[in-house]
């Protein structure tokens, strides 16, 4: 899998990334897959990388009518 990604922000010592959910909920980061949610697939999702940990960050709207039932 193909580890690509844009660098958003460096700060701190975070680096905040983008990355595209696969089709089956992984993302890449330096070789490895991570798995979120294959609910998410296809989404770019933030990632913020320390020296210690990766932090997935997503914020993802809602919006579904339903009619109304009598």
């Amino acid at each position: 899998m193909k580890d690509s990604g844009l660098l958003l922000a460096e700060e701190n010592g975070t680096r905040v990334l983008l990355r595209k959910v696969s089709r089956c909920g992984h993302i890449c980061y330096h070789g490895q897959l991570y798995f979120v949610t294959k609910a998410l697939a296809g989404q770019h999702l933030q990632i913020h990388v320390t020296s210690q940990q990766l932090v997935i960050k997503a914020e993802i709207p809602v919006y579904k009518a339903y009619p109304l039932r009598k």
